[in-house]
């Protein structure tokens, strides 16, 4: 509702009196060990997500950033996300970011 009369992704976690993005990718690295998964090409525009997983002992082979066409309805969320939470997008008319592997 909060983004709905206005507030981005971020203000309106804030609001709540939540941290603007609370997600732990602890039990993540935890579950692909188990399992025998030690690196990854992560399909993700946040590179805090690979930097949790770095951080819990996935090796992450490849970021690769999921683009998806701007529009009237989005453009808001996706600015946000870009500028507030350092995603990887690239909006309409901007040069494509070149993204390296994380370990490299």
């Amino acid at each position: 509702m909060l983004q709905d009369v206005g507030l981005d992704t971020y203000d309106a976690n804030v609001a709540l009196g939540f941290k603007p993005d609370d997600r732990n990718y602890e039990v993540t690295a935890a579950m692909l060990s188990k399992i025998g998964v030690k690196s990854i090409r992560l399909l993700s525009n946040n590179p805090d997500k690979a930097n949790q997983l770095i951080k819990f002992g996935i090796v992450i082979e490849r970021l690769v950033p999921l683009e998806l066409e701007a529009n009237p309805y989005n453009i808001h969320y996706l600015e946000a996300k870009r500028e507030r939470f350092d995603h990887i997008l690239t909006l309409k008319g901007e040069p494509k970011r070149d993204v390296c592997g994380c370990n490299q």
